[in-house]
């Protein structure tokens, strides 16, 4: 609604998962649009290295919103 009511932006929310994989197969069968499968994110991400997804922007009304999942912390 934020969105909507305020017009144009760049919105951006991060959600961590524990399996970014499985996620994005259960949204893919729920019929939400993704920007393609889990990839690694790219250097420059600030949340390190993880695998990622993210919700097609058209399916948000241009919000950004990306699943990740960390690496397993090593001991």
């Amino acid at each position: 609604r934020s969105i909507r009511d305020r017009g144009q932006g760049h919105y951006m929310t991060v959600f961590e998962v524990t399996d970014v994989d499985a996620l994005a197969a259960q949204l893919g069968e729920a019929g939400v649009r993704l920007l393609g499968q889990p990839s690694p994110a790219p250097a420059e991400s600030p949340w390190g290295p993880c695998q990622q997804v993210w919700i097609h922007p058209g399916s948000t009304h241009g919000a950004f919103v990306e699943f990740l999942t960390l690496p397993a912390a090593q001991d």
